[in-house]
């Protein structure tokens, strides 16, 4: 099917909230706080393919602590469109410039909704965190393999090791810092 053949219309997804949200036209009233809090939690990094289940959910929490504060919700929602599109490894993201064309539609929606900036500045705030937490990452969910993925001396782990933790806590946690770094508006 070439591209001009697909009904765009019909590319959507249902959430638990009852919404749907269309791939190619999102609007802020298609987002709802409660489909992420559900959601991203249950999300594993890696395909699941670490020591222990680690979510989404958690490494966004541990982005929050890396970045300056005025940045502190993007880095908390910077990986919510995944609820909707799924968490694709980067290495195959790259592969695939429609599927982050909508991943970015979505993430813009996002931020207009909770009215935080994804500008350039702050996209290389979150960035900064996503690398030293791509390290320590390897450090902790990959032990075995003495992995170093920040591919440069200057991210080094933290150095808390990450442990697990259940999913109810990840979200409880998860929830009330959007409404701390909300104030509680929505």
């Amino acid at each position: 099917m070439s591209k001009n053949n697909i009904n765009h219309s019909s590319a959507w997804i249902q959430t638990y909230s009852g919404k749907k949200l269309y791939y190619f036209n999102p609007t802020e009233y298609m987002i709802d706080e409660n489909d992420i809090f559900l959601a991203l939690p249950k999300i594993c990094r890696f395909n699941g393919q670490s020591h222990f289940f680690y979510s989404v959910a958690e490494h966004s929490i541990q982005c929050t602590k890396l970045v300056k504060p005025e940045n502190r919700l993007y880095a908390l929602l910077h990986d919510s469109p995944e609820i909707y599109c799924a968490d694709l490894c980067t290495p195959i993201k790259i592969f695939l410039p429609q599927y982050q064309k909508i991943e970015n539609k979505i993430l813009k929606v996002i931020a207009k909704k909770y009215n935080f900036d994804i500008g350039k500045l702050a996209h290389d705030d979150i960035n900064r965190a996503d690398k030293i937490m791509l390290a320590t990452e390897a450090r902790d969910l990959f032990p075995h393999l003495k992995l170093n993925w920040s591919n440069s001396k200057i991210y080094k782990p933290l150095k808390q090791k990450i442990k697990p933790r259940e999913i109810n806590d990840v979200r409880e946690e998860f929830k009330q810092l959007f409404y701390e770094l909300t104030n509680g508006t929505y």
